[in-house]
């Protein structure tokens, strides 16, 4: 009983001083909204990551080049015969470059690149339109391209009306087979994921670029935790085929999908904690405003006090009543700020190209920084208000 009745003359306070109060919740609700919005990004974006990684396969490296030599078929051959223990599974090739595309009055410059016939099995893409190309398209070379959505809406009318259409790059025409299904990440990609064109790495070679280079080459495994071996093998297999004695100085890198996954998640990580740290500021401020509120409010009512603690009021009973204020204050700016941050979450994921996810932890998190902020901050002024002397408190005016 003598908690719920600590509780309502809390509340009542509050009440009588309407303005006060407002603007105390109101630097609470500014800080948690930012907190909350900012993790729910970073939070977001690192979920996106991880699924548009883990879509190509956990146990996928990547061979590209680093300097004028190139990659070639007969590299890749070595590397394949050195894999004594069956551990690669497909091998995709790739080789691109940045074209203009027209298609009638329209044009862009969209990246184009050529691929080997398992594209869509290693890279889990599918179509939504038309078809891949056929085993004769890649054997023979054929003038085919396949378009991302987006490439196909800024070069017709519609998706649908693409397919069978002619696509002009650089000086060679191509057919439209088919339109790609979109991309299923968010993340914070600066370039759109479905503006892109793929053609048979033959007709890349021998059309666009007229020479049997390859850019990158993408190798599955068939046990993804041999990651270390397969590195091991294509490290030792391009150096000794590159003559190169000293591995700081190979014309070559790799990467495996794991270490990506495991430095941008380390990188989107920090980056949410700063931006969190630079939104808690404001939860700073906003505690200090409730301490100064809760201390005005000290001195205003010292009368109050004093009367009470000559009526034999306890100390712990004052300290829990302006402590019921304080956290009363946090915790409404706590609950509105978490509304307004969750908000803002689910606009910036539906109106951007941004995911922000609020997760429980977040929420808990909320909860738990609101109520904090109305303990340590609603201690002194408590403590102050229980301290004070009959006698002195009777006497002020």
């Amino acid at each position: 009983m003598i908690l719920i009745e600590i509780f309502q003359e809390a509340l009542s306070s509050l009440w009588q001083n309407k303005g006060r109060t407002f603007l105390s919740v109101l630097g609470i609700v500014i800080g948690i909204a930012s907190v909350i919005t900012m993790m729910a990004i970073g939070r977001g974006t690192q979920e996106s990551i991880a699924s548009e990684i883990s879509s190509l396969g956990t146990g996928g490296i990547s061979l590209f080049n680093r300097s004028t030599q190139k990659l070639t078929q007969d590299d890749i051959d070595v590397i394949m015969a050195n894999d004594y223990s069956g551990i690669f599974d497909q091998v995709l090739l790739e080789t691109n470059s940045s074209q203009t595309l027209v298609a009638g009055s329209e044009s862009e410059t969209a990246s184009v690149t050529g691929v080997s016939a398992n594209y869509l099995e290693v890279e889990n893409k599918k179509m939504a339109l038309g078809s891949f190309f056929s085993d004769e398209d890649f054997a023979l070379g054929q003038r085919v391209i396949a378009i991302g959505p987006t490439t196909a809406t800024n070069l017709f009318a519609s998706a649908s009306e693409a397919i069978g259409q002619r696509i002009k790059v650089g000086t060679i025409y191509f057919t439209v087979t088919g339109v790609f299904a979109e991309s299923s990440g968010g993340g914070m990609s600066f370039s759109d994921p479905d503006d892109f064109a793929i053609i048979p790495l033959s007709t890349m070679q021998n059309e666009l670029l007229g020479s049997r280079e390859i850019a990158s080459v993408t190798f599955t495994l068939t046990d993804e935790t041999k990651v270390a071996q397969a590195k091991s093998i294509i490290g030792y297999t391009m150096l000794a085929r590159h003559n190169i004695e000293n591995v700081d100085d190979a014309d070559f890198g790799m990467f495996a999908a794991t270490d990506l996954l495991e430095t941008l998640s380390s990188v989107t990580g920090m980056m949410t904690a700063l931006l969190a740290g630079i939104a808690g500021i404001s939860l700073l401020v906003g505690g200090i405003g409730i301490m100064n509120v809760m201390l005005m409010s000290v001195l205003e009512r010292t009368r109050e006090i004093g009367l009470r603690k000559a009526l034999g009021a306890q100390q712990r009973y004052l300290i829990t009543q302006f402590l019921f204020e304080a956290i009363l204050v946090t915790f409404s700016g706590g609950a509105i700020g978490f509304l307004l941050g969750w908000g803002a979450s689910s606009l910036i994921t539906h109106f951007s190209q941004i995911t922000a996810a609020v997760t429980w932890d977040v929420v808990l998190m909320a909860i738990g920084i609101s109520t904090a902020i109305g303990l340590i901050f609603g201690i002194y002024p408590a403590r102050k208000a229980a301290k004070l002397a009959p006698i002195e408190a009777l006497r002020s005016e």
